[in-house]
């Protein structure tokens, strides 16, 4: 279990790193041509559509992966309904869009939201090949379903804001990823709906998916929120930078986080009863993914003015503080999303929800106290809320699991500590130190990767030892 597992998450992460990289490298180049306004509109465009999203999925992915079997039946039922409530929340867009924009005093994002929210119906179509895929662990096909259209639609809006297209290029590739995307996974073959529908089926998903959809809607939500409030207090270009900063975060975070969350959640489901295997698992992930994970967090975060100001125009060189902020409270999304697998594998979705509730009456808080001092606060904020919501959710999980934060901060800490020393340092010299950005980033990013692996050799951390052990095994094979 344990070889496999690190072989798919390495898979997984391909996938992620071609996709998301794929997704960076488009990103960087759109920037050249729009602006931090046309940004700010896809901002106000995105809290609606991820909230729309995590209603059209319904928890029935989480539903349809946590069973040991699934049946035809299962999920014909889950296809079906998913396109109905993709079908039923674009006409809600669709209504909404004019009341929206006048609410945000923006008149274009009527169209922009009637034309970008025909992504919901597509990403219908394929969640659950996507779902069976995830079930299988294929993560190899995967990679052959997702990054082609990341790539595809991605060339397509670089060629849209060419001529001149603006915030629409995006919109074109919010659309156009999830019709290839879904034309690859039907093109595969490894599942075909049939006429099939059971409403018994759907309650029984239903127990389960309905606490889990009722706690993504929250999180999205007010994962959003902050965008929404930036958008409506500031100028539509704060808004667009805080939007980009983020956008570039989330390319980062999901890359590495999620090639790790797509692979456990199933293989650890299947000994979810088995509480020293599942411990034993989780302490093994969490070292080897904060082990990965933490330097490319620290280093673009110690990087973020010289990687904007070799990468980008100057008119984006005002988002690097927000990333910067942005990428120190990514380090503790692994630690979160090891808490919440663990309420998943256990089957506790009644927890999940009153922690997504209490994690966003959190984020509202620290939101209602720092927006008056303006964005840069705002972030503060944020990381102070993230991070005591993280101290609450693993004191609960520990009654499910014997792994208390404490034990989590240990697996951790090894890794943060020589991190921040290799780093930090790195930082100081950057703020210092009048040189080239391109020098900078490749002399003190090369700098700080060597002192970090020196120290890790130098004290055997744990994440460490288990990547040597499992490079030599495969070089062996």
């Amino acid at each position: 279990m344990k070889q496999r597992i690190i072989i798919n998450v390495f898979w997984s992460f391909g996938e992620q790193l071609l996709r998301k990289g794929s997704s960076v490298l488009i990103t960087l180049v759109l920037a050249w041509f729009l602006t931090p306004d046309d940004y700010g509109l896809v901002g106000v465009l995105s809290i609606f559509l991820a909230v729309s999203f995590a209603f059209v999925e319904g928890g029935y992915r989480i539903a349809l992966i946590r069973k040991l079997e699934v049946t035809q039946c299962e999920l014909d039922t889950a296809f079906y309904t998913n396109i109905a409530l993709a079908l039923m929340l674009y006409v809600l867009v669709w209504i909404c869009a004019p009341s929206i924009a006048d609410f945000y005093g923006q008149v274009r994002l009527v169209e922009l939201f009637r034309v970008a929210a025909i992504s919901l119906l597509l990403q219908s179509l394929s969640i659950v090949h996507s779902t069976v895929m995830q079930r299988q662990m294929m993560f190899k096909l995967q990679l052959a379903t997702n990054f082609p259209a990341a790539l595809l639609s991605g060339m397509a809006a670089v060629a849209l804001a060419c001529f001149g297209m603006g915030v629409w290029a995006i919109v074109a590739q919010m659309v156009l990823y999830p019709l290839i995307n879904s034309a690859l996974f039907w093109r595969t073959g490894i599942w075909r709906p049939t006429l099939s529908f059971s409403f018994g089926d759907l309650r029984s998903m239903s127990r389960f998916s309905i606490l889990i959809l009722l706690s993504d809607l929250q999180r999205e939500f007010f994962a959003k929120m902050y965008v929404a409030t930036i958008a409506k207090l500031f100028v539509l270009s704060v808004a667009g930078l805080y939007f980009f900063a983020e956008r570039v975060r989330d390319l980062v975070v999901q890359q590495l986080v999620t090639a790790v969350q797509q692979v456990t959640y199933p293989a650890l489901a299947k000994i979810q009863d088995d509480d020293n295997r599942l411990l034993d698992g989780y302490r093994k992930i969490i070292r080897l993914s904060a082990f990965v994970i933490y330097p490319c967090f620290l280093c673009l975060s110690a990087l973020s003015e010289p990687l904007f100001e070799f990468l980008l125009p100057a008119k984006w060189l005002a988002a690097a503080p927000y990333l910067r902020i942005m990428l120190l409270s990514g380090l503790l999304v692994p630690l979160h999303r090891v808490n919440g697998n663990i309420i998943k594998v256990k089957d506790k979705p009644n927890w999940m929800l009153w922690l997504g509730l209490f994690e966003s009456g959190s984020l509202m808080l620290a939101l209602l106290l720092s927006y008056s001092f303006g964005v840069y606060w705002i972030l503060v904020g944020h990381l102070c809320a993230t991070t005591f919501v993280y101290v609450v959710k693993s004191c609960l999980t520990r009654r499910l699991l014997p792994y208390a934060y404490s034990m989590q901060l240990a697996d951790v800490a090894p890794t943060l500590l020589i991190g921040a020393l290799a780093f930090g340092g790195i930082a100081f010299i950057s703020s210092v130190w009048q040189a080239p950005a391109y020098l900078k980033l490749g002399g003190l990013g090369l700098l700080g990767m060597s002192i970090y692996f020196l120290l890790a050799h130098l004290f055997s951390v744990g994440g460490y030892l288990m990547l040597r052990e499992l490079i030599a095994d495969r070089l062996r094979k």
